[in-house]
């Protein structure tokens, strides 16, 4: 029987969750593991029988796929390098900076590794539902969406970009509900730790997004608003609202973020192997295009 061998970037929380998913894919074997630091990457790999490496040429030896989870600013860097190997890669988001790293990836790719970026938050169950409940039709005209997300101090040796980051899942659920956001304004802390931006879709309903770092606690609220109902949403697996809602049942976020990757990555294996679909690389570039019309708005303010 043949194998996948994977290989993964990084070795903390996002990481071993990634792991675990393809733990159960019947066609994978996660066998290296790449850190800045060896004996790290050595003693999480021999967790589960692999290698741990913090050279990429001797990582990359042998693999057929990867999962770059290491921290944001080089998950470019790993991407290109893999790709040029010869390497399927999956990015975890951001896959660039801006959309000018994004075309020199491809450009480095082309012929050689295939690329596509994560979509967690597209797999998250509640985010999964309110599409079924936009797509009936459900709410009635949509007026208005709103998604605040906090995001508490990490303990971490590099700094995320709150929109890069945590606003860029926020878009790419817009664009799998909405297919395109129109952003009219934005605003953003001169210190870097928030974001907020208004956009409108189709249809004319009000988009609000804030993003915010260095809070005293994770949490994320979504609101939708239509004509005739409304819905509020933690934004993984829990959900308010007096629709009537068959089958559903809310789990808790750590919960719903473990079955969004396992979804997720049992379709970039699918994709791999030809049995099944995944985002295709052209929306990722299209989420970075906003991304720089916030940060274009906001810097003009």
């Amino acid at each position: 029987m043949t194998y996948l061998s994977v290989g993964m970037v990084g070795h903390g929380k996002v990481a071993e969750r990634h792991r675990r998913a393809l733990e159960v894919q019947r066609w994978t074997r996660v066998t290296a593991i790449l850190g800045r630091d060896r004996a790290r990457a050595t003693a999480f790999a021999q967790l589960f029988g692999a290698r741990g490496f913090d050279d990429i040429d001797a990582f990359a030896d042998g693999l057929d796929a990867a999962i770059v989870a290491s921290p944001s600013e080089d998950h470019l860097g790993h991407a290109a390098a893999l790709a040029e190997r010869g390497v399927a890669v999956l990015v975890e988001i951001p896959i660039a900076p801006d959309t000018a790293g994004f075309d020199r990836l491809q450009v480095k790719a082309v012929g050689r590794g295939r690329i596509l970026a994560t979509h967690t938050a597209r797999y998250l169950p509640a985010t999964r539902l309110v599409a079924d409940v936009l797509a009936a039709g459900r709410l009635g005209p949509l007026r208005e969406i709103a998604i605040d997300r906090r995001v508490a101090t990490r303990a971490r040796p590099w700094r995320d970009d709150p929109l890069l980051h945590h606003g860029q899942h926020a878009i790419d659920v817009l664009t799998s509900w909405f297919g395109d956001i129109d952003v009219r304004s934005a605003v953003a802390r001169s210190d870097g730790m928030s974001i907020c931006f208004v956009a409108q879709v189709e249809g004319g309903a009000a988009v609000s997004v804030a993003v915010t770092h260095g809070a005293d606690r994770d949490a994320m609220r979504v609101t939708l608003t239509g004509r005739d109902r409304g819905l509020v949403t933690d934004g993984f697996g829990r959900v308010e609202t007096d629709l009537e809602l068959p089958g559903w049942s809310n789990t808790e976020p750590d919960a719903a973020y473990a079955a969004a990757i396992d979804t997720q990555d049992a379709a970039f294996v699918g994709a791999l192997t030809g049995d099944g679909d995944y985002p295709d690389l052209s929306i990722a570039r299209r989420n970075l295009e906003i991304v720089e019309r916030v940060r274009a708005l906001a810097a003009a303010r």
